[in-house]
């Protein structure tokens, strides 16, 4: 991955738009970004990394605090860069959530955080979610493995560099995601701890169970306290079977007691049912007489019921004549007020006829005025075409003319090219040049040395050399000679291509001015505009003016036509709406005068009607034996209701005969019943056998007591005895597994008595530690001259404490090995970079061989001496071997002197800073 150009607005410190051609850069070497402090030195690489990750590269920053704080109001916060990865380019754009003034209404609204990713097929990736999981599939990292990559942080790794064991694991943990095994320690800790007190609690559970037996065990050994608790179960259960057999033969004693008492019982309450049925059979019997005879007295009253029949049969008859006639008479009144209405109904249709012949007649009038209101429409529109064609003809001109000044700016721009290629050609040619006679002269300064007097001279033969070619100081190799033709070679087809694409744009140019003239003439043979213009002298500005200005005359004749075209459409709109008026008009005329023709013949049937019914409800009504139908129903209920008392007496006296005669016969089966009874049942007595009850009773609640007691003893001894087999059972499983767990969470954890402490996580920590150490050392090495190289320390300082990740210093020049503690600040520095480097190497070789082809270095070396900064330049200068370029962050003087390009930081007066590319 490698940034190409980058653009910072309003972003930071920077108040106003930066833009950073970084491939002015190069494309490998080494850098500076110098400037003031606080100037936003590394902000250029936060804006790298936010438009990568939506995150700056400091944890102590939101998106929403990037920000500048010197912008106005009307500059947007956003970053943008171009960047190369895999030979494709792609641009990426983002901006924060930030406070702007709203476009429409004044007043200040939130524009939220946007994010936008061009692929180099041009497919595009908006939403900020998908943007940052493209870019991770893009460039294989995620933003801390890009951070600790791309960045080196003199004061973040010096950190690393005098941390103990314990602050390197945090910091490896982070990087190379080793918490797992951390879980795993923890949770193997408390697994073995658990099982310790599960273990503990059973132990204690046995001695609780023991306590529960109806005879004290504790104090005997547990084998033999289970031989003892199950002797007493089993005589127990023995005990149990005996006294259950002795309740069984109590209880057959006293079900046959039982069964002779409930016959003694069962004898007397049949003599007693006896007696009293002698006495109610007899009462009975004296009532069924006297209810006989009442039944005889009302079956004389038949004759008198039958007449009450016949009467209101004939009442019935006359009251539904009545009813008919009710009906008859409401039905009249209300056919004479339908004809009421109907007469109302006719009015109102004779006025309503006056009044649509009168609206017919003034709609008429009004069709007569628009009848030529369709024939101008068609005109209308014509004029409305003519005009549009005219536009559309000048629109087209106009955007001829808009091309051809677009393609004389390219011709202009591709012209300047091709000037600026040819002198670039031409200094390619002087440089190659010179090198080439220099390379030549540096030839005979080599073979000049090894003349010497009266030998000849390989090239002319000479035995005497009075003036010998010198040798120079710097003389060009030849893969260097090669080097600069290849820039040569390139630098002519470079400009080769730009006299190309500059001669075609000329012909193109021709073209487009030849078609404009051509155009031209039309338009002024039409006299579309106002002035003829020159054949050889025209200029663009007049003639868009001139065709301005006839715009702007037809568009005022496009409103005015607009205008009467719009008036037209309403009028033939009403003119078509008022003959569909008309018609309809003329139709409901018609209808109506045909409705009231009808209503009229109706109106004349319905009275003559209506006066025969009415003489025909007075003729019946004469013919009747009351005067109206209430008094015909008023008789007729006194009537019913005579005959429903008559028939209720009858009934009821009926009922009452059978009701008596019925129990009379239910008392004769009762006292059968009874002295069948009596038969059956023997001799025995309720005192004897109630006294032979209760002491079978007693003897069986004493037995049943004692069986209780045993099954308690019984139930609580087996219970407690199977949870002590149970337990004693678990407690061997729980020791066998918790010194298994013991044994691996001592070793996970490093608690192994007598052995170093390193726990399992630091002893996969301490494999990448000495990879870090291994990549870091090659480094180290050389900015110490082979005086310095890490060491992981072997040995603890004590087995209390955890180990494992401690750094030590092996000086080669004395041959002793010390802490990195005691390192000066200079070689401090030395090593810290040596152990970024190392680490950043091992995490890009982690992220699956990723390549980035850019660095950054922050700050430390102003602790350096010259010949140690000499030394430390010499290994950054070997971080950018093939095709990487490495970029400082520093502030210090001397690395302005030996890094030729530089990206200088400013600060301005007004406010906000400033960066640009020297």
């Amino acid at each position: 991955m490698r940034p190409k150009r980058l653009k910072l607005s309003a972003f930071g410190p920077y108040a106003s738009i930066v833009e950073l051609d970084m491939e002015k850069l190069g494309m490998k070497g080494l850098y500076l970004i110098t400037g003031d402090t606080g100037a936003g030195k590394t902000t250029i690489f936060d804006g790298i990394v936010y438009a990568l990750y939506g995150l700056p590269s400091g944890e102590n920053r939101e998106p929403a605090m990037l920000r500048s704080k010197y912008a106005e109001a009307h500059v947007p916060t956003e970053v943008e860069l171009f960047f190369e990865n895999g030979g494709q380019e792609y641009r990426i754009r983002r901006n924060p959530e930030y406070e702007r003034p709203a476009k429409k209404g004044g007043g200040i609204t939130l524009q939220r955080a946007e994010a936008e990713l061009i692929y180099p097929d041009g497919r595009v990736v908006t939403k900020q979610k998908e943007v940052n999981k493209a870019v991770i599939e893009i460039l294989g990292l995620d933003r801390n493995q890009f951070l600790q990559i791309a960045m080196i942080a003199q004061g973040d790794f010096l950190k690393l560099l005098l941390a103990d064991t314990k602050e390197r694991q945090g910091i490896f943990r982070e990087i190379f995601k080793t918490g797992y095994y951390q879980i795993l320690q923890e949770k193997l800790k408390s697994e073995s701890g658990k099982l310790s007190d599960e273990l503990e609690f059973a132990r204690r559970s046995v001695n609780q169970y023991l306590e529960g037996v109806s005879v004290d065990f504790t104090q005997i050994p547990l084998t033999e306290a289970i031989d003892e608790i199950q002797n007493l179960v089993e005589k127990d259960q023995l005990d149990v079977e005996n006294l259950s057999e002795k309740i069984k033969n109590v209880q057959k004693e006293l079900e046959k007691v039982q069964e002779h008492l409930q016959k003694a019982q069962t004898r007397s309450q049949t003599l007693r049912t006896l007696e009293e049925a002698e006495t109610k059979y007899k009462k009975v019997k004296i009532q069924e007489k006297e209810l006989c005879a009442i039944l005889k007295f009302q079956e004389k009253k038949q004759t008198e019921r039958d007449g009450l029949e016949t009467a209101i049969a004939h009442i019935q008859e006359e009251v539904l004549v009545y009813q008919k006639l009710e009906e008859k008479k409401k039905k009249l009144i209300e056919r004479k007020t339908f004809l009421e209405k109907q007469e109302k109904k006719l009015l109102n249709q004779k006025l309503e006829i006056e009044k649509l012949q009168e609206h017919l007649q003034e709609d008429k009038t009004e069709e007569k005025m628009l009848e030529n209101e369709p024939k101008n429409q068609a005109e209308l529109q014509f004029q409305k075409e003519k005009l549009d064609l005219k536009k559309e003809e000048l629109d087209a001109f106009v955007k001829n003319i808009k091309q051809y000044q677009t393609l004389c700016g390219n011709l202009t721009k591709f012209q300047k090219q091709y000037v600026d290629k040819t002198q670039m050609a031409q200094a390619r040619k002087e440089e190659y040049d010179q090198a080439y006679q220099t390379f030549l002269d540096g030839q005979a300064g080599v073979l000049a040395r090894h003349l010497n007097p009266g030998e000849p001279c390989p090239v002319c033969g000479s035995r005497e050399h009075p003036r010998k070619a010198a040798a120079m100081e710097h003389v060009p190799s030849q893969e260097e000679l090669d080097q600069l033709q290849e820039h040569l070679e390139l630098a002519r087809t470079e400009m080769e291509n730009a006299s190309k694409k500059a001669a075609e744009l000329v012909g193109k140019v021709d073209l487009q001015k030849k078609q404009i003239m051509e155009k031209l003439h039309e338009l002024e043979k039409e006299k579309m505009l106002a002035e003829p213009m020159e054949s050889e002298n025209w200029k663009v500005q007049d003639i868009q003016s001139q065709i301005h200005n006839k715009q702007v005359e037809l568009a005022e004749q496009e409103n005015k036509l607009t205008e009467q075209i719009l008036d037209n459409t309403k009028k033939v709109k009403y003119y078509k709406n008022l003959q569909k008026q008309i018609q309809n008009t003329e139709k409901m005329i018609v209808e109506k005068q045909a409705e009231r023709e009808d209503l009229s013949g109706k109106i004349t049937a319905l009275n003559a009607e209506i006066q025969t019914e009415s003489r025909q409800l007075e003729e019946q009504s004469q013919n009747l034996k009351f005067e109206d139908g209430e008094l015909a129903e008023q008789e007729l209920r006194n009537l019913q209701m005579k005959k429903v008392q008559l028939k209720q007496q009858y009934d009821e006296a009926q009922k009452n005969v059978q009701k008596c005669s019925g129990e009379a016969r239910k008392l004769e089966g009762q006292m059968e019943q009874c002295h069948k009874q009596l038969e059956n049942l023997g001799e025995f007595s309720i005192e004897k056998e109630q006294d032979e009850k209760r002491c079978l009773e007693e003897i069986r609640t004493k037995q049943e007591q004692c069986l209780k007691d045993i099954q308690v003893r019984l139930a609580a001894n087996q219970k407690a005895l199977a949870k002590i087999q149970k337990k004693s059972k678990d407690i061997i499983g729980l020791e066998q597994k918790w010194t298994m767990v013991k044994a691996l969470s001592n070793t996970a954890n490093g608690n192994i008595s007598g052995k170093e402490k390193i726990m399992l996580e630091t002893y996969v920590q301490m494999t990448y530690f000495d990879r870090i150490l291994e990549r870091a050392n090659v480094r180290f090495m050389v900015m110490s001259e082979g005086q310095y190289e890490l060491a992981r320390s072997i040995a603890a300082g004590n087995n209390r404490s955890q180990s494992g990740l401690e750094l030590d210093v092996i000086d080669h020049y004395n041959g002793t090995k010390r802490s990195v503690k005691t390192l000066s600040g200079g070689e401090s520095f030395k090593a810290s970079l040596s152990l970024a480097l190392g680490l950043s190497d091992e995490v890009q070789s982690r992220a699956g061989g990723i390549r980035l082809d850019t660095m950054f270095v922050d700050e430390g070396f102003g602790s350096l001496d010259d010949e140690s900064l000499e030394q430390a330049m010499k290994a950054l200068a070997g971080l950018s071997e093939g095709n990487k370029l490495v970029g400082i962050i520093s502030h210090v003087g001397e690395l302005k002197e030996r890094i030729d390009k530089q990206i200088i930081v400013t600060k301005e007066k007004a406010g906000g800073s400033r960066a640009v590319i020297v």
